[in-house]
């Protein structure tokens, strides 16, 4: 599963990083985004929904797993995994299309030469 690391803006362009594992290595990648995007990314990074917070760190995980959004042609639903320590469970949480139109790609590289321009040092 692609893991959802961080999000950033840098002069009014945004990014998402995320970790992949590719042939045993994992790697951490960075991509632009839509402004929308990044807010939703944002608020994944910050859902908190487990009661206890002095546990352990939280995770996220795109599940690979989406549906279209009935309402909007430009949203889709996706699961999103959320992990603390030994808790975990899936949501069903909003992302743009072309977000997720590249999170599918990420998902099915199989080179890491193609990736390359994409790795955060």
């Amino acid at each position: 599963m692609i893991e959802f690391v961080d999000v950033n803006a840098v002069d009014s362009q945004f990014f998402a990083i995320i970790r992949l594992c590719l042939d045993g290595t994992y790697y951490t990648l960075r991509f632009g985004v839509l402004e929308e995007d990044h807010a939703r990314l944002k608020y994944i990074l910050t859902y908190r929904p487990f009661e206890s917070t002095s546990v352990g760190d939280y995770r996220y995980f795109f599940a690979l797993s989406y549906q279209k959004n009935g309402q909007s042609g430009n949203v889709s639903i996706i699961s999103v995994r959320i992990e603390q320590a030994t808790q975990h469970k899936q949501f069903q949480l909003p992302m743009g299309n072309k977000c997720l139109s590249n999170l599918l790609w990420f998902s099915e590289i199989k080179d890491k030469k193609i990736l390359e321009h994409f790795i955060v040092t």
